[in-house]
């Protein structure tokens, strides 16, 4: 499988070099997207993280929450930004010796693999339009469906990978729920979110050009060749053999930012009673939601990527609902544009048994696309 050719069938006409670290000899040319250029190097130093996901449970219990009212005069709440500053605690000492060998390590790794490279491709919403079936080389599948797991995001993509493809041999494409200024998060300093752990495993960060950042609304990064050399973290983030870098697995990533910690607002549950659930307060962040989805599917099926592990995107840090985020997805999946592109669709969400996850097999697991 050469990954550096995995969107030939996306863009005909032009050609673009895939970025490869120093040291290495350049690759040949490649087809790639129509709207894809080719991708440079960034030396510039990647700014500090806003990520408040690994803050401790008490942290959080003295943290004041704040009352505002809504453009609608409805009241909503929210937790204020966090000092950014990374806390000294063992675990994030850790994390980030592990994020300091990673970029150590994997200059040597990917001069021996020129297929795979640093490439990363910003899309911009004019690129994301709807799909075209007689443009953009519909396979026509039998429907397929929805899995929601408790999986570490590649992990999962690992376990979809080829030779189970029967129609492409394009990796896996796994949604990156990114930071919409800051490349990586905090993965340097030891933050701990779904693209911290994409970054400790992987060479997404080399991917992720500062060039490309803030990341547009309804953009989104994607990077079609990206190195695993990592274990996850409930095994301690082991390396694998490196001894044969040729053997090393390969995903994709599609780099797309949620809406952070959008205006909510209190609504009956649909069960009933007197309790209550958020939802979002403002239509334009719902729809924005919607189209930053929509955006992660038509980059997987312009890619030609089969099978995709898309996950609980903004439901975390960024404070989404997570029952409205799932809904929405459903929606969105459902959508007529979106059908026979498919041969795996899993969602990638760690923690069984906790609010996300149970929201999640809920809504979307067993769903027809």
């Amino acid at each position: 499988m050469d990954p550096s050719k995995s969107n030939t069938n996306l863009y005909p006409g032009r050609r673009a070099n895939m970025t490869t670290p120093p040291r290495s000899n350049p690759p040949k040319e490649t087809e790639t997207s129509r709207f894809f250029a080719p991708s440079r190097s960034s030396d510039k130093p990647r700014p500090a993280d806003d990520d408040d996901a690994s803050k401790s449970t008490t942290d959080k219990k003295h943290r004041q929450t704040l009352l505002s009212f809504t453009s609608s005069g409805q009241l909503a709440t929210k937790q204020p930004l966090v000092n950014p500053t990374p806390r000294s605690d063992a675990r994030r000492l850790t994390l980030a010796e592990t994020a300091a060998e990673t970029i150590s390590l994997l200059p040597g790794l990917l001069a021996t693999r020129p297929d795979v490279g640093t490439a990363g491709h910003l899309l911009p919403q004019t690129l994301l339009g709807p799909l075209d079936p007689k443009q953009d080389d519909h396979p026509h599948l039998a429907p397929i469906t929805v899995r929601v797991i408790d999986a570490d995001t590649i992990d999962a993509a690992l376990a979809l990978a080829p030779p189970q493809s029967t129609t492409s041999t394009n990796p896996v494409l796994v949604l990156n729920m990114a930071n919409a200024s800051h490349a990586g998060g905090g993965f340097k300093h030891g933050a701990l979110a779904q693209e911290e752990a994409l970054c400790y495993r992987s060479s997404l960060f080399f991917t992720l050009k500062i060039r490309h950042y803030p990341i547009p609304d309804r953009a989104a990064i994607y990077s079609p060749a990206v190195l695993v050399i990592r274990e996850s973290m409930s095994v301690g983030h082991a390396l694998l053999d490196l001894r044969d870098p040729s053997r090393l697995p390969v995903v994709s990533a599609v780099s797309v930012a949620a809406v952070c910690r959008p205006d909510l607002t209190l609504v009956p549950s649909s069960g009933g009673g007197k309790s209550q659930k958020y939802t979002y307060a403002r239509t334009r962040d719902r729809e924005l939601m919607k189209d930053k989805m929509r955006g992660v599917l038509r980059v997987g099926a312009r890619g030609g990527h089969r099978r995709i592990v898309l996950g609980a995107l903004g439901c975390g840090a960024f404070w989404n609902p997570s029952w409205e985020v799932a809904a929405l997805w459903r929606g969105v999946l459902g959508e007529r544009e979106f059908g026979g592109w498919w041969e795996e669709v899993v969602f990638a969400v760690l923690g069984a048994g906790t609010e996300n996850f149970e929201v999640f097999r809920r809504e979307l697991d067993g769903m027809t696309v």
